[in-house]
């Protein structure tokens, strides 16, 4: 089977007619898609290419057992998603089923675990850091897609209107305006769930990353799916431009670099 039929097959034990999972399943061939477009713009070996495509489809595995167990996608409430994806490739060795070849095991495994941390841990090789990269970059692009498109239940754990009728806590928006990723003890209220997700971008490490989001317009798209507390809609708008202008500045940065 290919690795394709492997992930369908492993999903289908699954409810697929349950919102949160489908949006899973779908968020997992973006990510495998974009994780191999950003290879292919880094100019990647076919090796690396494959690599980058095989860890994009195999980086949320966790999310599924996640769900069934806590009905919750938080990780906070429930366990570390990206340790339980490792987890759940290493039991009965799924993992061969997917690569019949263990020596990039360690590449594979570092970079799922990775990808969700708030930063990458020290100790990585070159390889394992530059997959670790790729599948951050490919996941969180993937999200802002989720975000715009999918249901608020889906990916919030609070509704639209308390979103919209939300404030944000002040530490939320100078950590965000020092362009810093948001800690997620810092977050009191519904809006700064919103605001954390934008602060993603100022983790990202390639340049054709970068340039694939601002092609996209997804940071627009994603401040314009709510209409805000008039107290809070001016912050947004300043947050948005500091994205915004963060990404200029970045894409510029590394594009001087090559």
């Amino acid at each position: 089977m290919t690795k394709e039929e492997v992930f369908n097959a492993y999903v289908n034990h699954y409810d697929v007619s349950d919102g949160k999972v489908r949006l899973k399943i779908v968020h997992t061939y973006h990510v495998m898609a974009l994780a191999k477009k950003i290879a292919q713009r880094l100019h990647l070996s076919q090796e690396d290419i494959e690599l980058a495509e095989l860890i994009g489809l195999l980086h949320d595995i966790g999310r599924f057992e996640q769900l069934r167990k806590y009905n919750d996608f938080r990780d906070y409430l429930t366990e570390d998603h990206a340790e339980l994806s490792v987890k759940v490739l290493k039991e009965n060795n799924l993992i061969r089923q997917f690569r019949p070849d263990p020596r990039d095991d360690d590449i594979i495994f570092a970079a799922i675990a990775n990808h969700n941390k708030l930063s990458v841990e020290e100790g990585l090789n070159e390889r394992q850091l530059l997959h670790a990269g790729i599948i951050r970059d490919a996941d969180k692009t993937d999200i802002y897609r989720v975000r715009v498109e999918d249901a608020v239940s889906d990916v919030l754990p609070c509704t639209q209107e308390e979103v919209e009728n939300s404030l944000i806590t002040p530490a939320v928006y100078e950590t965000f305006m020092q362009g810093k990723c948001i800690p997620g003890d810092i977050r009191k209220l519904p809006l700064d769930y919103w605001v954390s997700g934008l602060a993603m971008v100022f983790d990202y490490n390639y340049l054709p990353s970068l340039e694939i989001l601002k092609e996209s317009n997804l940071l627009q798209k994603n401040f314009e799916r709510f209409h805000y507390n008039p107290q809070a809609e001016k912050q947004m708008e300043t947050i948005l431009l500091k994205a915004q202008s963060f990404v200029d500045d970045k894409i510029q940065e590394l594009a001087h670099m090559q």
